[in-house]
């Protein structure tokens, strides 16, 4: 959904930033209302085009994204393993509970 991104914390930019929509933002220290009207009628002025343009951004990053996951899915799935591992071989008289299975 196309919209304004009012930057009230810097990572607001920072998001808008990784959807290469800082076109369409403000901080809100130096907001105005005509600032503001100026940004939403030019959004809607090129709704067709912002609307996909937003849409292809955000696939690229979920792209990206399940990327990323499938790449240290195998790291994360060892780590659990060993931590798994080094926990049961703890002896029993240690005093640690054991990690419930997840």
């Amino acid at each position: 959904m196309p919209c304004v991104v009012l930057e009230y914390q810097p990572e607001c930019l920072d998001f808008a930033a990784t959807l290469e929509w800082e076109r369409f933002t403000i901080r809100t220290s130096e907001l105005s209302a005509a600032d503001l009207i100026e940004r939403v009628e030019a959004m809607i002025a090129e709704l067709p085009v912002t609307r996909k343009t937003l849409h292809n951004n955000a696939e690229r990053l979920c792209q990206r994204f399940e990327e990323y996951c499938q790449a240290i899915e195998p790291m994360v799935a060892g780590k659990a393993a060993a931590v798994k591992l080094r926990i049961s071989a703890l002896p029993a008289a240690s005093g640690v509970r054991k990690v419930p299975e997840l």
